[in-house]
């Protein structure tokens, strides 16, 4: 009998390990891979989705700020 109550424990045990590992797992794979772009400015690098962008001859240029937008262009028009 105590083996049966044992073996028993051993088994919700064993099979609640496996659970917790599979949820483990699947907040692992939760996780959002996004990809970074560097600012042409001040070099920070941050989110694609989340920048600032500016198409020029069919180049695109990403920045983290209005600021640094603006002195990009600055920048730009000032060589020309």
């Amino acid at each position: 009998m105590k083996f049966l109550l044992l073996l028993a424990f051993f088994l919700m045990l064993f099979f609640y390990y496996k659970i917790y590992k599979k949820r483990k797992l699947n907040r692992k794979e939760k996780i959002r891979i996004t990809e970074m772009v560097k600012d042409e400015v001040c070099g920070v690098y941050l989110p694609k989705e989340e920048a600032l962008k500016v198409e020029i001859e069919d180049k695109v240029y990403y920045f983290c700020s209005q600021e640094c937008k603006d002195a990009f262009l600055k920048g730009r028009s000032e060589r020309a």
